[in-house]
């Protein structure tokens, strides 16, 4: 399968997600949205949405970074799980965003999630809370904060920072 994006409008995002993601409801803004069609799917005038394989969703930071005008989030990713749309999305996002200017991409994800996605598109941890049942000891909630930053690759304290805490998040 070869992949292509295709820009969204937020009625076509917020469907996605109402239809195939499985915690988050749909936005009710965004700066922009990117959806990914394998490339049979697609022609000169267009999509079928219903070839949509996946979207991510970019806007304004939904935390304390919402006071920077140079940072976004991504703030949907969904897929409907077929092989490397995640990680094509997010690469066509945070580009899109460092082409428009913004220096900094940041985006969240629950402890359960793998993240490889992100780290295989640039992006590395820069903060992480979980809790864990005490009887269990089974992760039961937290968040866990991604960041990418325009030329700027993570140092080596960051890359271990995100590999120790993806191996307690995965044991």
């Amino acid at each position: 399968m070869k992949l292509t994006n295709v820009k969204l409008s937020l009625d076509e995002a917020q469907n996605f997600v109402a239809n195939n993601h499985r915690h988050s409801e749909p936005l009710k803004r965004h700066k922009f949205s990117i959806g990914a069609v394998d490339v049979k799917d697609s022609c000169t005038l267009g999509f079928d949405v219903n070839s949509l394989l996946g979207i991510v969703t970019v806007d304004v930071p939904s935390s304390k970074w919402n006071v920077r005008r140079d940072h976004v989030e991504i703030r949907r990713l969904c897929t409907k799980g077929d092989k490397d749309v995640a990680s094509f999305l997010l690469g066509k996002a945070k580009a899109a965003c460092f082409a428009m200017g913004y220096k900094c991409v940041i985006t969240y994800t629950k402890p359960h999630e793998s993240g490889i996605s992100l780290k295989a598109s640039g992006f590395w941890m820069q903060k992480a809370t979980f809790r864990k049942n005490q009887l269990t000891g089974k992760i039961v909630d937290g968040l866990v904060q991604w960041i990418a930053v325009d030329g700027m690759q993570p140092s080596q304290e960051d890359r271990d920072f995100t590999n120790e805490t993806l191996k307690k998040l995965s044991a």
